[in-house]
């Protein structure tokens, strides 16, 4: 409803009575209706007047459909939903209009809140965990809102959040008049996900989830960069193909690098990883652990210092234009080379740490990739490390990566961790696969947990294969972020294995303490420790 025709309204109706309400003033109007202020018994509360010439236009059995789901919840008990009080039809100046009677807040929306007001991470963090918590709530009872964004949201004077316009409310699982015909769009183009925009959407909980979180994403995205999601994007063809094929920029280094995380990662285009990503267990633990700061792994070891890297927004490089399926490729080859870089960049710091003399590095290579989907890169590399002995190295150690990413930023990277025998003989020349396949064929194809690593003779020291182990999954948010993670885990992995040859050299040297003392400082006797050691080291 336009703002003349709801002042039109407000001057016939203000000062009157309006089905027992006392009509104060106009308050606001949308695309589909008009708000006024009323009152009743000495209490304030909120009058929707819906526009008739829509009401015309969409059909009055849909309109009666979309009042009845708001009546329905009469009386509910969402403590962040706006509440309902009545609803119905009544005539103004001869012309019917429906209405819905429902709680007055006296607050500002949040689209106007961002853009008139300064607040902190705890007010973002309150608004996301009242709107999610509010969304899994009404999912809970087959509910879904289907237009959560900034100007549907009430912020009031003690910072209470309240989610309005329950105009296209659903029942999961249950078909309205509103979605007879399934390519008729509902909500705000701005704030939906691809497959509902597309309306290809599914009508089940997970995929209602998905949606829910992508909307909940969009608001936070807002709060972050404080600038509205794809404000750039006009006119609507442009915003409708940057919503299903560009990544919006999100990452403000004046809050947790957590919450930029979490919440580009809500944006993902693809429902099914976006739900999966975005977990129930993961935004819970979210919320608990943002209350306490992120330790840092290189404090504890004091010997990293990481320089700031220029941090390459990845969401600048996606064309505006639509990509055939080769610039895909090569979009996500660029994002591959990138992760490779900052892994390259990783170990560049363990050498430099003097945590191992000498990195090499293999050429690309697959192994067991799990069968990912075509629009998924699936790459792996191993890096050799090597050292002398006072490192802890008796061998050289192996550790592979698995990469797995697409073109919007998303990646896998996984972790696994090689000692080899002792009788293993290689170099960067052979495949890493018939290396891998050479040393699983002397282990008898074992796979050892960490849990079950026992200590190894010295002079025979089998081959202990580390599975493969998360390092990261999300969405790229930033260069010297994801450098920060694989390091420490690189760290991590590298002291555990050192740590095996450790125990061994310490018990050998333990259990033949006597044997040495008896030969003296004699070095030629062949069944000495410190002979075993070398002529073991040297092999």
């Amino acid at each position: 409803m336009d703002k003349v025709k709801a002042k039109e309204i407000e001057k016939e109706l203000k000062g009157k009575s309006f089905v027992g309400y006392t009509v104060i003033n106009f308050i606001d109007n949308g695309k589909s209706s008009a708000v006024f202020k009323v009152k009743k018994n000495n209490n304030f509360f909120a009058l929707k007047i819906f526009d008739n010439s829509l009401v015309e236009a969409i059909g009055h059995e849909v309109q009666i459909d979309r009042i009845e789901k708001e009546i329905s919840l009469k009386g509910h008990n969402y403590k962040n939903l706006v509440k309902i009080y009545d609803g119905g039809k009544e005539s103004i100046s001869g012309k019917e209009y429906y209405y819905i009677v429902m709680e007055y807040i006296d607050g500002m929306n949040l689209g106007q809140y961002i853009k008139e007001k300064t607040y902190n991470q705890d007010f973002i963090l309150n608004v996301f965990k009242r709107l999610y918590n509010l969304s899994e709530e009404l999912l809970e009872n087959n509910i879904v809102h289907r237009d959560i964004k900034p100007e549907n949201i009430m912020i009031t004077a003690q910072k209470r959040v309240v989610l309005l316009d329950l105009s296209v409310l659903k029942m999961v699982g249950e078909t309205s008049l509103t979605d007879l015909d399934g390519k008729y769009f509902l909500g705000t183009i701005r704030y939906a996900p691809p497959e509902f925009l597309l309306r290809e959407e599914k009508d089940d909980a997970k995929a209602w989830r998905a949606i829910n979180l992508y909307q909940i994403g969009g608001v936070l995205h807002d709060l972050i960069m404080k600038n509205t999601l794809f404000y750039n994007k006009e006119p609507k063809a442009k915003l409708i193909f940057a919503i299903k094929e560009e990544m919006p920029l999100l990452n403000n280094s004046e809050y947790d690098y957590r919450l930029n995380q979490i919440a580009i990662d809500m944006l993902l285009k693809d429902p099914i990883r976006r739900e999966e990503l975005c977990s129930k267990d993961r935004i819970y633990n979210f919320f608990i652990k943002i209350k306490t700061p992120e330790p840092s792994y290189f404090d504890e070891l004091n010997k990293l210092k990481i320089q700031n890297q220029k941090r390459v927004s990845l969401k600048e490089e996606i064309d505006n234009l639509q990509r055939n399926f080769k610039q895909k490729k090569e979009e996500r080859e660029k994002i591959y080379k990138r992760i490779l870089e900052i892994i390259n960049d990783s170990f560049e710091n363990i050498v430099n740490e003097k945590l191992c003399s000498t990195c090499s590095v293999s050429e690309n290579f697959n192994y067991q990739d799990g069968g990912y989907e075509n629009d998924y890169a699936v790459n792996n590399k191993m890096y050799i490390l090597s050292g002398d002995i006072t490192m802890g190295y008796l061998r050289d150690i192996m550790i592979i990566f698995k990469i797995i990413n697409n073109e919007y930023g998303y990646c896998e990277i996984m972790m696994a961790g090689i000692l080899p025998s002792n009788f293993l003989k290689y170099d960067m020349k052979d495949s890493p696969i018939d290396i891998i396949k050479s040393i699983k064929r002397e282990s008898g194809g074992t796979v050892v947990n960490r849990s079950t690593i026992k200590r190894k003779s010295v002079t025979n020291l089998k081959p202990i294969i580390l599975p493969f182990t998360d390092v990261f999954k999300g969405v790229i948010c930033g260069d010297n972020q994801l450098e920060d993670i694989i390091t420490s885990k690189i760290i991590r992995l590298l002291s555990r294995m050192l740590s095996q040859w450790d125990s061994s050299i310490n018990s050998m040297m333990i259990n033949n303490k006597n044997a040495l003392m008896n030969n003296g400082s004699r070095i030629s006797d062949r069944s000495s420790p410190i002979r075993t050691l070398l002529v073991s080291y040297d092999s």
